[in-house]
């Protein structure tokens, strides 16, 4: 079974993450030692505020991206490091679910 969920979105999540986890490196190991990365095919949403460590996780196990420029923009989260995911070998597509807006009239 494929795996999907939010990795990283932004620092009060990580900082929650991090609590929860105190054993735990990085939010992005909290997955990886719950096999919940590089067993199963995986894919991240957002990614914004990532370690280096964290990507060479994400590289080694072959995790994938979805970034969500829209939604980012709209929570104020920030913007995932493209250019640094890709150095990474870290594939990923952009999330085009989310719109531009949170208005329920826009639907």
């Amino acid at each position: 079974m494929s795996v999907q969920s939010h990795l990283s979105e932004n620092h009060g999540e990580i900082e929650w993450v991090s609590a929860l986890h105190p054993e735990s490196d990085s939010y992005t190991d909290v997955y990886y030692e719950h096999q919940l990365m590089g067993q199963t095919p995986t894919v991240m949403a957002h990614c914004i505020h990532l370690s280096d460590a964290e990507m060479e996780r994400m590289e080694e196990t072959q995790t994938m991206v979805s970034h969500c420029p829209y939604s980012n923009v709209n929570l104020s989260s920030g913007i995932a490091p493209i250019r640094k995911l890709l150095e990474h070998h870290i594939s990923g597509i952009e999330g085009r679910t989310f719109r531009r807006t949170c208005s329920v009239y826009e639907y």
